[in-house]
């Protein structure tokens, strides 16, 4: 990774591949701090502890490149609604925000301000017009379910995942309400439309698509103009 990662109006993206076949290396363990391997433990299944392990193993080497550091330096503090910084050593004004689902994990790295992401695999949603009814905003749950069937399952995830990426940039929970704010569902066009029905609030953000494989959809959001998004793919087995 160029030391240039987190450059002022950029945002650098990492798609990593997890491996739930087992876990990182002791090495790469050891550099983790003990409140993660406790979470690690609560894991029901060895293929989920893997892949969460990997997924912070990961996080941990990206943040250390960029700050020219050991990985093991690293500590974090957390934020009024959990949202995690860089505690120490010095952030150098580095931002950054975290997801995984399924086999992939999203880290996102800027120095420009907040930042937030996600990343989720596509899941049949049985429920999809509940969650809708209790999650999206009115316009947001009549352009959905106006929708064919066919197309109503991507249009959801595209519509979480801009969501979840506001709220983490925001530094907001769940609880803030999904609903007091409204994303543009459109593949080829992210946007936050409106906070609270503001739309001057949501002109100053930006929502970006991230690039993502088959049966995934990722985004990042910030409230600051980024001029642009650099998308970098690591493999966790590779930092063994």
């Amino acid at each position: 990774m160029s030391r240039a990662a987190g450059d002022a109006t950029v945002v650098d993206v990492w798609r990593v591949a997890l491996d739930a076949t087992r876990p990182p290396s002791a090495a790469a363990l050891a550099s983790l701090e003990p409140w993660e391997h406790e979470r690690a433990a609560k894991f029901a299944t060895d293929t989920l502890r893997h892949r969460w392990l990997g997924a912070h193993v990961a996080l941990r080497h990206l943040l250390a490149d960029a700050l020219g550091v050991a990985p093991a330096t690293i500590t974090y503090g957390k934020g009024p609604q959990g949202k995690r910084f860089i505690a120490a050593p010095a952030a150098q004004g580095l931002e950054f925000n975290f997801s995984d689902s399924g086999d992939l994990a999203l880290v996102a790295l800027a120095r420009g301000g907040p930042i937030g992401a996600d990343i989720e695999a596509r899941r049949a949603q049985p429920d999809l017009a509940a969650v809708a009814e209790s999650h999206f905003s009115v316009e947001e749950r009549q352009a959905l379910l106006a929708l064919d069937s066919a197309e109503q399952l991507a249009a959801f995830y595209r519509l979480w995942t801009r969501k979840e990426a506001y709220l983490k940039a925001l530094g907001a929970g769940l609880g803030y309400g999904l609903g007091r704010f409204a994303v543009t569902m459109d593949a080829e066009d992210a946007r936050l439309v409106h906070v609270d029905g503001d739309h001057r609030v949501a002109a100053s953000w930006r929502i970006a698509v991230v690039a993502a494989p088959e049966g995934y959809e990722a985004c990042v959001a910030a409230p600051w103009p980024f001029a642009a998004i650099r998308v970098h793919d690591l493999d966790v087995r590779r930092l063994d």
